[in-house]
């Protein structure tokens, strides 16, 4: 999953985020090193004032990166969610063979919705955010260990031990918990898809019953987000118990052996700070490596929710309980054969439900060279402004658009359905007038 997340990155992006955080850890470890010297050198008024100036400085310059940082950042995750949105949708463009059915086509909306965003963009945040703790542990360590004493070093690299070792141990479970939680999530916001009717409608008994349902599978989801969110933070407070303890013995063992040494304790005090800000970081590192770990098991979720493939459409099609124009006809690849050579006209296609009509103009707008196909209440892009028109008046200019655009063959989906009587005799005038010169293939939401 990290891997799939890398490449939706854009490369460039990438690298300017890895050596602006580089640049700003580089700065703050300097200011880490400027301030011990400054306490070695309480004694040098020349010496201290220098150095502390210079900590004053660093302290303030990581902010001017951080300004490069942040537009660079949103930006990038844009930018990555937009190659997912490509990747997972646009390049199906004009692809009816992948057509799914109702329940996919509802987790599938879901899956490249905004929480695909939200979870790709958590995932890269955290990655980045996991390089910069590191590299922030690494350089002020280095400082510390150059300034003060370098047995710091042997400490945080057995507080870094520690702290894996319990964390992978600890961890896999809260992985498990993570997983319950985001199936139970996705079939909450599936759901949640189908609220518009079940809701507003005044269908008591439906009401009750979708609120109902609604409600069971809210509740499960939220017990679930309980209990991984308490194990996750309680491992995160023992991780930090347990990074904390070798270098908090370190510090006591250092203080009580320079106790006479008033320029190396003042060095080492000014520090004690800093160090806790570094076993602080390492609590950072799990708890984003924990967070990847959740928001990568999320993103999966929907990265696989969002894979399509090509469907057998023709296994919906039951011909011998559809009619063209009345008449029953041998196969749908026949059909195809048929149609290649018929030029104009209009040709009703009947049937009943679940015959599988509406899947057959699908399935010949995928095999058909050059087809148009018009869903029921169409929303098509066809560069007009769709805001409140009525579904004739919307049907009509998605008609004016087809004229205005000669199309072979016009495939019209239920075209009648919500229409008033002068509404359909309207549009099926205008239906008339281009099937004078296209072949114009119907299914009626009644016949």
């Amino acid at each position: 999953m990290i891997k799939i997340v890398f490449n939706l990155l854009n490369k460039k992006f990438i690298f300017t985020m890895f050596a602006l955080i580089t640049i700003q850890q580089i700065l703050v470890a300097m200011g880490t090193a400027c301030l011990s010297l400054s306490g070695q050198n309480l004694n040098k008024p020349t010496h201290f004032v220098l150095f502390i100036t210079g900590f004053l400085i660093l302290s303030i310059l990581p902010h001017f990166v951080t300004i490069f940082l942040r537009k660079t950042e949103m930006q990038g995750y844009f930018q990555a969610y937009y190659s997912f949105i490509e990747l997972r949708l646009l390049k199906f463009a004009g692809s009816a063979k992948i057509w799914p059915n109702h329940q996919q086509k509802e987790k599938y909306q879901t899956a490249i919705g905004p929480e695909a965003e939200n979870y790709l963009t958590a995932i890269a945040f955290s990655i980045f955010d996991i390089f910069l703790f590191l590299l922030t542990i690494a350089l002020n360590i280095l400082a510390i260990s150059l300034v003060v004493d370098s047995r710091f070093i042997l400490a945080f690299a057995v507080s870094a031990i520690v702290s894996y070792w319990v964390f992978s141990r600890l961890s896999s479970s809260i992985d498990q918990l993570i997983e319950r939680e985001q199936e139970n999530k996705m079939r909450f916001l599936s759901y949640l898809l189908k609220s518009w009717d079940n809701v507003f409608l005044k269908n008591s008994q439906i009401n009750q019953k979708y609120i109902s349902k609604l409600e069971g599978h809210f509740e499960q989801t939220y017990e679930l987000i309980g209990k991984a969110n308490f194990q996750t933070e309680l491992l995160v407070l023992i991780l930090t118990i347990a990074s904390c303890l070798p270098v908090f013995v370190l510090i006591i063992y250092l203080t009580v052996t320079h106790l006479q040494d008033a320029s190396y304790l003042a060095g080492l005090m000014v520090t004690i700070p800093k160090q806790i800000s570094i076993l602080s970081n390492y609590r950072s590192v799990f708890q984003q490596v924990t967070n990847l770990n959740t928001f990568t098991t999320r993103f999966r979720s929907y990265w696989e929710s969002s894979h399509l493939t090509e469907s057998d459409l023709s296994g919906r099609i039951k011909p011998e309980k559809i009619r063209l124009n009345g008449q029953a006809f041998d196969s749908v690849e026949q059909l195809i054969k048929d149609l290649d050579t018929t030029k104009k006209g209009r040709i009703l296609i009947t049937g009943n439900n679940g015959a599988g009509k509406s899947t057959l103009l699908v399935h010949l707008n995928a095999f058909l060279p050059e087809s148009f196909y018009l869903p029921s209440s169409p929303s098509l892009e066809i560069g007009d402004q769709l805001g409140s028109e009525s579904t004739g008046e919307r049907i009509l200019k998605h008609l004016e658009f087809v004229a205005n655009n000669p199309t072979p063959v016009l495939l019209l989906d239920e075209w009648d359905a919500n229409l008033d009587n002068t509404n359909k005799e309207l549009i099926n005038e205008r239906i008339d007038q281009l099937a004078r010169q296209s072949l114009v293939l119907e299914v009626r939401h009644r016949s």
